[in-house]
């Protein structure tokens, strides 16, 4: 099944609806003030082992960033699986971790192709004309 995609929720229903068994697709849609990074800090590994024999980061299916510094891993793509605590060995001295807007406002498109956006709008269905009369541009 094709589906037209105008505005990024189309993007959504789309994932959302790809898969029924086992269960639908959890599917977030992100905004630009949710985007985080570090404030300089960093780790020196990030391998979830600490001798031979355990899990290397070829074994790494997902890092958790949490908002308190602390950083979790999982070893499965299974959403079930637990997720476990990253050994931290190293932290730049004197620097706890922080995270900080990555992104303080949208970013803006340029102004041309808002006006190859705006001139696209009688295509598109009336409901989707506020997205593209909104975005931020030059």
């Amino acid at each position: 099944m094709i589906t037209d995609i105008i505005v990024p929720r189309d993007y959504l229903i789309i994932l959302q609806t790809a898969r029924i068994r086992p269960s639908p697709y959890h599917v977030k849609m992100v905004k630009h003030d949710e985007f985080l990074k570090m404030n300089g800090s960093h780790f020196l590994s990030i391998r979830p082992g600490k001798k031979v024999g355990d899990p290397t980061v070829h074994y790494l299916r997902a890092l958790q960033f949490r908002s308190d510094g602390k950083v979790n891993y999982k070893l499965s793509f299974l959403e079930n699986s637990a997720w476990e605590a990253l050994p931290q060995r190293f932290q730049v001295p004197n620097r706890p971790i922080a995270w900080i807007r990555m992104f303080p406002h949208a970013l803006p498109i340029k102004e041309r192709k808002f006006q190859d956006l705006q001139s696209m709008k009688h295509v598109m269905p009336v409901e989707c004309h506020q997205f593209f009369d909104n975005l931020p541009h030059n």
